[in-house]
């Protein structure tokens, strides 16, 4: 049986959010059953309209066996080969220490965010109390990459696909994928993982965004090795426009 797929939040204060000794959000046992044109007319980034929403990953697959060899969630590839971001953490680095260090460093640089941003912690708890693990996801139309790994360089035995991790809808129904148990999923995934469906959370519900990207490209810049003050400018100018041609400037 799969068991824990990661834990988290041990020993934090988030702000109103007290989230305090929690390890275990996707443990199995709260299981309930055990790309396109990304610019509209105004540029404008879609609006909310009720869909759900989650975050997902590039996969390499094998060809002949169908085994997964090689994965990254879509907010750091679109990080490192879209927007020439350097990575602050390694997938070497526990998974925990990373997610940490990031809650810290969205409190360093911005406290009024860490404030708006704390209470969707606690949503994106009470949700996995009721998660659903299944083998596959259904995509969600929310991606919008622009790009696609090569599988000349990071699938030579294999073909590139995109795995939908996580479908997390607006009444709090999620449903998660089970190779985010698996060892080849990496912890730096896993942390990008949820600070991607925290960020959107509050997104869906500030701003209305129905489409990941804005998301995404935030995610991609908390985790990347930008100094507290350049990143605190770049995501204040992404959080004050609608605009997707200046959101991925």
């Amino acid at each position: 049986m799969l068991k824990t797929v990661f834990m988290l939040f041990a020993c934090i204060s988030i702000a109103s959010a007290d989230i305090e000794g929690l390890r275990t959000v996707f443990d199995r046992s709260n299981s309930a059953d055990g790309a396109g044109n990304i610019i509209n007319e105004q540029n404008q980034i879609p609006k909310a309209d009720g869909a759900g929403n989650g975050g997902g990953a590039w996969i390499c697959r094998d060809r002949e066996s169908d085994e997964i060899l090689w994965s990254q969630v879509i907010d750091l590839y679109e990080a490192e080969n879209e927007f020439g971001l350097q990575l602050k953490y390694t997938v070497d680095e526990d998974y925990f220490d990373i997610l940490i260090d990031v809650i810290n460093r969205i409190e360093v640089i911005n406290s009024e965010l860490y404030s708006e941003i704390s209470p969707y912690f606690s949503e994106f708890i009470s949700a996995t109390s009721n998660v659903k693990f299944k083998d596959h996801v259904e995509i969600v139309d929310d991606v919008l990459f622009r790009e696609k790994p090569q599988e000349v360089n990071y699938c030579i035995n294999g073909r590139i696909e995109y795995m939908q991790l996580i479908n997390f809808s607006d009444d709090n129904q999620m449903q998660l994928n089970s190779f985010i148990t698996n060892l080849k999923f990496s912890s730096l995934d896993r942390a990008a993982l949820v600070i991607h469906e925290v960020v959107y959370l509050y997104l869906r519900d500030k701003s209305d965004d129905l489409s990941s990207i804005r998301t995404r490209r935030i995610t991609g810049l908390l985790f990347s090795n930008k100094d507290n003050q350049e990143l605190d400018l770049e995501i204040q100018r992404i959080l004050s426009t609608n605009n997707i041609i200046e959101i991925l400037k």
